[in-house]
């Protein structure tokens, strides 16, 4: 694949709605990060405090991961078989 066309494939238009469900690709960004900021935020603090078992955690930071690698994985998918 040329580097234009990745280029193309891995850019994000946050103004439109991608997948029709109302609400705009950047409002979902925006979400999915806050989400995913406040699972790490949680996830760090119970560490240094000690207030959560080791399943809790790694659970939040999972949590996290999947929320924001799933998001752009999929952008990215579909904007290839598109």
């Amino acid at each position: 694949m040329s580097e234009n066309k990745e280029k193309e494939v891995n850019e994000v238009n946050l103004k439109e709605d991608s997948n029709d469900n109302g609400v705009p690709d950047w409002v979902e960004a925006a979400a999915t990060y806050l989400i995913a900021s406040i699972c790490v935020g949680i996830a760090v603090a119970g560490y240094a405090r000690q207030d959560l078992d080791d399943p809790v955690i790694k659970w939040l930071l999972g949590f996290a991961v999947v929320l924001t690698g799933e998001r752009d994985a999929i952008k990215a998918f579909v904007k290839s078989k598109v």
